[in-house]
């Protein structure tokens, strides 16, 4: 059986945008929160945001649950 190996740039594209979700949140509020702003911070252009995200609460979303994980392992350690 062959095994995928991911793909660099989605890695790379994914936590600019997690990287910048977090930023904008933290220096403006929800309230400068939108995709345009967020691809500017992250770099990325509008077609990437949409090629992994239906919206903006898709990443959140996600954002959230891949925190909650992480956290998770922390915890117990694994």
């Amino acid at each position: 059986m062959t095994e995928a190996h991911p793909d660099i740039r989605v890695i790379r594209s994914v936590a600019l945008m997690e990287q910048a979700l977090l930023r904008i949140l933290k220096e403006e509020g929800i309230k400068g929160l939108t995709v345009k702003h967020l691809c500017k911070i992250a770099g990325i252009n509008r077609g990437t945001f949409y090629l992994h995200y239906r919206d903006i609460f898709h990443l959140i979303e996600e954002t959230a649950f891949f925190s909650r994980v992480a956290e998770r392992f922390r915890t117990f350690r694994l």
